[in-house]
């Protein structure tokens, strides 16, 4: 079944339950109510089956993932970023559903990298598993489909 959602849709992307390692990665879909954005979905996957420090999924496990922490911090953070540009719209048209998930992905970890004062090309670079190169060019991408605000050139801004 293809992923469907409402265009402009916006996602936040964190690791879970260490924020640097995971294993888990949180995606967390957010609709606007009246400009507000509240939470429509979200997923909690392993990101690599192989690693050995995954966590059996328990309901003990999840009452620690501190949902509404999470969806407050993220709402913050959402409500900080501008407002998409018309042209998003007229953007994502046509996109794959996949490649939309894979630039919202690469933005979520830019802007989290950016925050913290990291390198957002180069964490794309590490956490996507990618070439320097190969992740300029998604973070491009996901600027232009308006997942990042405009930047002046050679200046991270997110």
């Amino acid at each position: 079944m293809a992923d469907q959602h409402p265009p402009g849709a916006e996602e936040t992307v964190r690791l879970w339950p260490d924020a640097e390692h995971g294993p888990y990665e949180l995606t967390i879909r957010w609709g606007r109510k009246a400009g507000r954005p509240h939470p429509v979905g979200m997923s909690l996957l392993l990101r690599n089956p192989d690693d050995e420090r995954w966590l059996t999924l328990t309901t003990s496990s999840l009452r620690d993932l501190k949902l509404r922490e999470i969806a407050d911090e993220d709402r913050e953070q959402l409500e900080r970023r501008p407002p998409a540009r018309p042209s998003q719209v007229e953007a994502l048209a046509g996109m794959r559903p996949a490649t939309e998930r894979k630039l919202r992905r690469a933005a979520g970890i830019y802007q989290a990298a950016w925050e913290k004062g990291e390198n957002p090309t180069q964490a794309v670079e590490y956490e996507m598993t990618l070439s320097y190169a190969a992740a300029a060019n998604l973070v491009r991408r996901a600027r232009a489909a308006g997942f990042l605000p405009e930047t002046e050139k050679g200046k991270p801004g997110a």
